[in-house]
């Protein structure tokens, strides 16, 4: 399976996944509650099937703009934006973002009052995220799409309103999706459970002694590279085992400093 290295900050898309049984190995892996799935944004496009009527109305649109492509944005986007490239907010876009997230922090500081599990939600970081990213395609698709020449475009550094809350309306979307689907995968993921490990009984405790291989054993080297079941014993359990041993070999006790390596 080929793997990609992706340095950090860096966001990235997993395209494709249309398949129920990967996208749930997926979700379950993520969603382990210490949100990394929250650091995700999941949405199911409607993949509505066009008439004919809206596929012929489809081509004459696209026939009377200029022909763009996808490569064409992406190589504008990597001309423009260099390495370093700041945007910021206009004051009702920020004001928008500060009261959601003033609501949030209330509804944080509500639950741990009230001795609730406190929401988890990346909602601020991915709107912040997703702002810049919509506001960048959005000037450079109308741009090219309006016949503006490479030279004159312009990518803006203010963020204004309207691109906040179409983000807004994209986020929300996709984070109503995916409790959606996390609720879904989370009814047909069977639970699987490890049998409860008991405390190893004195029999278990001697037969491991008696069977560890060399000529000599101790407490310490039992624990590490004993039989699995006899790993989690106390050191006076040990000592009762090996008394009750003595007879089958020779019982030597060494008290090692602590400052010893």
């Amino acid at each position: 399976m080929a793997t990609k290295e992706i340095p950090e900050k860096i966001s990235f898309g997993i395209l494709g996944c249309i398949q129920m049984f990967p996208l749930a190995k997926i979700v379950t892996l993520l969603d382990q509650g210490h949100g990394l799935l929250e650091r995700f944004l999941i949405t199911v496009p409607l993949c509505l099937r066009p008439t004919p009527t809206q596929t012929k109305e489809a081509k004459e649109r696209l026939s009377e703009l200029p022909p763009v492509s996808y490569a064409d944005i992406g190589s504008l986007l990597c001309e423009k934006l260099t390495p370093g490239t700041e945007f910021h907010f206009s004051d009702e876009a920020s004001e928008l973002i500060n009261k959601l997230d003033e609501d949030f922090i209330n509804e944080i500081n509500e639950a741990i009052s009230n001795g609730h599990v406190p929401p988890k939600s990346k909602r601020i970081d991915l709107l912040v995220r997703v702002s810049v990213a919509i506001h960048i395609i959005t000037i450079l698709t109308t741009s090219l799409l309006d016949g503006v020449s490479e030279e004159l475009l312009n990518i803006t550094s203010e963020i204004p309103l309207s691109i906040v809350e179409a983000a807004l309306y994209y986020v929300d979307y996709c984070e109503n999706q995916k409790a959606i689907l996390s609720a879904f995968v989370m009814d047909i993921v069977a639970m699987v459970m490890d049998s409860p490990r008991t405390q190893p009984s004195s029999l278990a405790i001697k037969l491991a002694t008696l069977l560890f291989p060399g000529k000599a054993v101790t407490y310490r080297s039992l624990r590490g590279s004993g039989s699995r079941s006899v790993r989690g014993i106390t050191v006076q359990e040990f000592e009762t085992a090996i008394d009750d041993l003595k007879e089958l070999g020779k019982v030597t006790q060494v008290r090692v400093p602590r400052s010893a390596n």
